[in-house]
């Protein structure tokens, strides 16, 4: 018969795509699975025969490998037997509330005006990244996604009247063959709407219930491993940080007032702070474009007492600003763009046996040798006045490369400052 299958008291009763109940092929009552008011979320089907409430009926749920969705009925309440699996036509969804919407289509593809929905908790399988529900009585059911860990987008949500400015987007979809052979894949429409957040050495996604700010929101977790880059964070979905997963949007600044970096997260611009902790190293090339490599380990401590252990790694370059200061640049592209933020580093320029260095400042101690950069060199004298005068603000002419100092740069309400440069030995 077409449709999922109750043996009650040795009568086959048929729930229909279409909400009708069937006995012997004709109709004898609707059935339902959204509950009443009063009624729990429970995953039990609620019919009616002759307009008469009938005993709710259990059901198992899961997805085969078509993300199309099954049905059985469990053997304590079929008689004795599990039912023969049902397999509905239709598509996947995620209603305002988090629940899984399963919207129903006729044998033709044709939409029925009706769905089965599925209540549970919702997470991310930490190997597959598949979306997972733990449905509510008992049991699991799994959405596959796509192309594997590539399943999931971290992206920006602008749609008012929502607050959340990201959005997280699960790419699955649902295949379909029709009674007349043609196959029908349907696009799942799974997104979730809210805010990236660590907790502990987590990376979790916040997304509150839509229009109801009294429900809890729903924290979706990611279990793998992720790391500070120029464009935000990177999340790699296994435990050894080498599958890349995807990018969330953020940036990273140096904050000399709090000799720490200031870290924003998401679209949705959450804000930690970060220490320096273990080694630093700074990869130096040299040419036209003048790019380093800023590597770190970061630690960011959270308001609960708890800490979250990142890396950093932040593909920048340095040049000249047309104010005569140095400027330090976090670059990355993004849709077909070269993006590039101030990462606001603080440090000291030093000139010393013809040599024009700049010493980075990571955290509260003084600029060491080790994170230095040349920014001139003695074999090519006449870049290294002009880069002199730039640094001293003084004209070519007055340069003297004899003279042996050490000036800092530092941030003052957002703009470069200067030291006056003060003399150190030979």
């Amino acid at each position: 018969m077409n449709g999922l299958s109750l043996n009650f008291q040795g009568e086959t009763r048929v729930f229909g795509p279409d909400g009708k109940v069937l006995v012997n092929a004709a109709p004898k009552g609707t059935w339902r699975t959204q509950p009443l008011a009063g009624e729990a979320k429970d995953n039990q089907i609620r019919y009616d025969m002759n307009g008469q409430a009938q005993p709710a009926v259990p059901v198992r749920y899961s997805f085969n490998q078509q993300n199309q969705l099954q049905a059985v009925i469990p053997a304590a309440a079929n008689g004795g037997a599990d039912s023969a699996p049902f397999t509905f036509l239709g598509s996947i969804q995620i209603d305002d509330a988090h629940d899984i919407v399963y919207q129903l289509i006729g044998p033709d593809g044709t939409a029925l005006q009706r769905n089965v929905t599925l209540y549970g908790d919702l997470r991310f399988d930490s190997k597959t990244h598949n979306l997972m529900i733990d449905l509510a009585g008992g049991g699991t059911a799994e959405v596959k996604g796509d192309s594997g860990v590539a399943s999931l987008d971290a992206l920006k949500h602008d749609i008012t009247p929502f607050k959340a400015n990201d959005l997280l987007r699960f790419k699955a979809s649902t295949t379909n063959v029709l009674s007349n052979g043609q196959t029908k894949k349907i696009v799942a429409d799974t997104k979730f709407v809210g805010n990236w957040d660590l907790k502990g050495n987590q990376l979790v996604f916040v997304s509150q219930v839509k229009g109801d700010v009294t429900k809890p929101a729903v924290t979706l977790g990611f279990a793998g491993k992720f790391k500070a880059v120029s464009a935000g964070l990177a999340y790699f979905s296994d435990e050894q940080g080498t599958q890349f997963a995807f990018t969330i949007n953020g940036q990273h600044q140096w904050n000399s007032g709090k000799a720490n970096w200031d870290v924003f997260l998401g679209y949705s611009k959450k804000q930690f702070t970060a220490k320096v902790s273990g080694n630093l190293a700074i990869n130096k090339q040299f040419g036209d474009q003048r790019n380093l490599t800023l590597s770190a380990d970061w630690l960011i401590e959270h308001t609960d007492g708890s800490t979250t252990n990142m890396k950093m790694e932040l593909s920048a370059a340095y040049r000249w600003s047309d104010k005569n200061m140095l400027t330090i640049q976090a670059q990355f592209s993004k849709a077909g763009q070269t993006i590039s933020y101030d990462l606001k580093i603080e440090g000291k320029f030093v000139f010393k046996s013809g040599v024009l260095t700049f010493q980075i400042k990571y955290n509260n101690q003084d600029p060491d040798n080790k994170f230095a950069f040349q920014i001139a060199f003695q074999a090519n004298p006449t870049n290294l006045i002009k880069a002199l005068s730039i640094v001293l603000n003084v004209t070519e002419n007055s340069v003297n490369i004899n003279f042996q100092f050490e000036m800092r740069m530092m941030w003052v309400d957002g703009n470069l400052q200067k030291s006056d440069p003060k003399p150190i030995a030979a």
